[in-house]
């Protein structure tokens, strides 16, 4: 599980896994990109999200930032050697 803080209208790099992710916004709000749909979510404190295997996604905060907790399981390595693209 990771924790991912985020400031005001930051973002995620763009991220895609070989395995389901799912994150629960704890702080802030934003939304939640599918990069290969192109569809959006607005996101706020108590929301959670799901990212099917595969799917690319970024998550970009709002103006007082964010604050998430999740990711993939099992953990992509990938993450860990800056590839987790």
């Amino acid at each position: 599980m990771h924790q991912i803080v985020l400031a005001p209208g930051s973002s995620t790099v763009p991220q895609r896994h070989p395995n389901e992710a799912v994150y629960h916004l704890t702080v802030g709000t934003g939304v939640v990109r599918d990069l290969d749909s192109g569809e959006a979510a607005d996101l706020r404190v108590g929301s959670m999200f799901h990212v099917d295997e595969g799917t690319g996604y970024a998550f970009v905060a709002g103006p007082e930032g964010a604050e998430l907790i999740g990711g993939p399981c099992p953990p992509d390595p990938a993450i860990y050697t800056g590839r987790g693209v």
